[in-house]
């Protein structure tokens, strides 16, 4: 599945709160946070969606996966800051 298509389908659950909804958008939270972005707009709606997740978590263990994602997004903006150089 392409990123973009990832991306979509996680905005798609941040407004889920039914029960149940919660598994599908951590496993997408972890599966993006591996990825490599490779562009700005795709690495800006990923952190844009994080911050929705943040300021309104569906479980504490959500809050805690996007604290760690957006405590580790410098990862993601140096490589690619770095792969924008070349």
């Amino acid at each position: 599945m392409t990123l973009d298509a990832l991306l979509d389908r996680l905005a798609g659950l941040t407004s889920c709160f039914e029960p149940g909804g919660t598994q599908p958008a951590q496993k997408l939270l972890a599966q993006i946070g591996r990825r490599r972005f490779p562009n700005a707009a795709s690495l800006i709606r990923f952190h844009e969606i994080l911050l929705f997740l943040r300021a309104y978590p569906h479980t504490s263990a959500m809050r805690r996966l996007t604290e760690e994602l957006l405590g580790s997004f410098h990862q993601h903006v140096t490589r690619l800051r770095s792969r924008a150089k070349t």
